[in-house]
């Protein structure tokens, strides 16, 4: 199948790709209030609700990205699949080249700033 190619920083884009690296990283199931705190680690202003993780989530899950694992406790365990795994390996670099040169734009704009 052939693996969707992202082109520009969108939330999702950023979300899916953090996610799915996390998971990889972590080689277990992951429950997502792991992720979102992992997030918050970064001290950004962006806070992100369940409402905007959600659906990330669901779209994952619709594309073959991560599989439900179970129910523990009333929190929900999910792993990473070949598909998502090769998702984020054929995205994964050229995203960071793509946060790289919008980090630069960022800061070029800032210093022109009065």
């Amino acid at each position: 199948m052939e693996q969707k190619k992202i082109t520009k920083i969108t939330p999702g884009n950023l979300l899916e790709l953090f996610t799915l690296g996390y998971i990889m990283k972590k080689d277990s199931e992951v429950y997502f209030k792991e992720v979102l705190d992992e997030i918050k680690r970064f001290d950004i202003t962006w806070d992100i609700s369940h409402g905007t993780y959600y659906p990330v989530i669901n779209s994952m899950i619709k594309n073959g990205y991560i599989n439900y694992m179970y129910d523990y406790n009333q929190k929900k365990y999910y792993e990473i699949t070949p598909v998502g795994r090769d998702y984020y390996n054929s995205n994964s670099e050229h995203y960071k080249k793509l946060l790289s040169k919008t980090s630069k734009f960022y800061k070029d704009v800032a210093k022109v700033l009065p």
